[in-house]
């Protein structure tokens, strides 16, 4: 699997541990922003994913990317297969830091 977020990702789960190293490439998604009003004369905008942009791969590699990204591709139908660190409840906090995650969310 080919980590293409800017960190280390470290799963772990039934004592079994793997680290996912940073690739140097990395998955973005670019984000359209919108003046919508103003809250007590605070600029409110609104905010919705643009266009995915993932590097090349080996074909057939599956990858692993933000949950932004994740969630980007799922929108915009981009089909492969792609993972994310699942950040929710059950990861591996220290000090409030999430330092390994126990599952991984599937597009």
């Amino acid at each position: 699997m080919i980590n293409l977020t800017p960190h280390k990702i470290e799963v772990r789960y039934n004592g079994v541990g793997m680290t996912f190293e940073p690739s140097g490439k990395v998955a973005r998604v670019a984000m359209i922003e919108k003046v919508v009003g103003d809250w007590a004369g605070v600029p409110v905008i609104s905010r919705e994913a643009g266009k995915v942009e993932i590097p090349e791969v080996p074909q057939g590699e599956p990858i692993l990317v933000s949950s932004m990204v994740l969630d980007a591709m799922r929108q915009q139908g981009i089909q492969m297969e792609a993972y994310a660190p699942d950040t929710g409840p059950t990861a591996i906090r220290e000090n409030g830091n999430i330092v390994a995650v126990t599952r991984l969310v599937k597009l």
